[in-house]
């Protein structure tokens, strides 16, 4: 090695650049030295300021809203440890699998807004799901395991009727029967009805007021809590539009509980129409008693 051969490593020395030769050199105007005053201070945003007048950025109207302060919480749960709680015994996957029954299984400490399920690790075994909300993955995967999943379950769907040609109280008759089979294979906590259209010609109010009597105290008797909303509340609430027709509730309601076809009939589809918008004015009540008062 001779002196001669002694050198820094590539990069390590570098040119030195002209500045103060004007903005087309690179480093001109300033000389790389920066402004002077206010645009050498911090904290100072100049881009805001137009002369005293009123900034443009405080002239535009403001949209939207942030939903912090009630925002819904949600437990994530992924179906690696579904599957787990299922091997231990913890879970019963031939019951519907809700928040009640991950709670139970103690995959969480309190239900808060509800579950969101999500597509980490394996699912084997079929189960039906209740959840607030799932990933695609997860979707999939219980698709794949050959299950199925929705915020609402269906249990049963259909219409109490009698024969037209029979005298109205026997018709009552009939239709509390029906109900209160109904009634024991499917003890509910709550029940639910449509208001009636005012509307409606003052015959057909009659016989409605005097079916819906006879149904109100057949589940009054069994003390089942009973609640009411107005047609438009309904489709508000199942749809988002408090004018929605027909076809749209019908295909908003199939949507929501996950079927593809139904042969239901249109009282059918209101009354889960009506079930719907219940459970979803339940789940508000719910977040709001869980929200933080203020």
């Amino acid at each position: 090695m001779k002196l001669n051969q002694i050198a820094d490593k590539p990069g390590a020395r570098k040119n030195r650049m002209r500045i103060g030769r004007g903005i087309g050199s690179g480093m001109g105007k300033t000389g790389g030295r920066g402004g002077k005053g206010q645009t050498a201070r911090s904290g100072v945003r100049i881009k805001g300021f137009e002369g005293g007048q009123m900034p443009l950025h405080r002239r535009l109207p403001k949209r939207g809203f942030r939903n912090t302060s009630f925002a819904v919480k949600l437990n994530e749960v992924s179906i690696g440890k579904l599957q787990a709680a299922i091997d231990a015994g913890k879970l019963d996957a031939k019951a519907p699998v809700d928040v009640d029954a991950m709670v139970k299984a103690g995959l969480m400490r309190r239900a808060k807004g509800g579950v969101k399920l999500l597509g980490d690790g394996e699912l084997k075994s079929k189960a039906d799901f209740a959840v607030y909300r799932a990933s695609k993955s997860a979707i999939a995967a219980v698709e794949k395991a050959g299950g199925s999943g929705s915020s609402f379950r269906l249990v049963e769907a259909g219409r109490l009727s009698g024969p037209r040609d029979l005298a109205l109280a026997e018709r009552l008759a009939r239709l509390v029967s029906g109900l209160q089979d109904l009634l024991g294979r499917h003890p509910p906590d709550l029940a639910v009805l449509e208001s009636p259209f005012h509307g409606m010609n003052s015959r057909s109010l009659i016989v409605l007021a005097q079916a819906r009597g006879a149904l109100l105290a057949t589940v009054a008797g069994r003390g089942i809590e009973i609640r009411e909303y107005t047609p438009a509340e309904v489709k508000s609430a199942v749809t988002g539009n408090g004018r929605a027709g027909k076809e749209q509730v019908a295909r908003m309601v199939r949507i929501l509980l996950g079927v593809t076809e139904s042969g239901w009939s249109a009282d059918a589809t209101d009354a889960l129409a009506v079930a719907l918008c219940c459970g979803q004015r339940l789940r508000l009540d719910r977040l709001r008693e869980a929200a933080p008062r203020r």
